[in-house]
């Protein structure tokens, strides 16, 4: 989230799936998500991130 905050996106370019999925693991669908959700707002110029929230939710398999 850190490198996607500071808008840092290039530096995800060279990330393999393979690479994505070892450190995500179930959560990669999730992470390739925020990173489509972040370039599309970088699109639109510049913005600031005020706050940060994530709760694991296990009953979903997701965190």
């Amino acid at each position: 989230m850190t490198l996607l905050e500071q808008g840092r996106l290039q530096e995800l370019d060279d990330v393999s799936n393979e690479e994505l999925s070892a450190m995500a693991g179930k959560s990669t669908h999730e992470v390739k998500t925020w990173v489509a959700a972040f370039a599309a707002i970088s699109a639109f110029g510049n913005w600031r991130s005020e706050g940060r929230y994530y709760r694991p939710i296990p009953e979903w398999i997701a965190g």
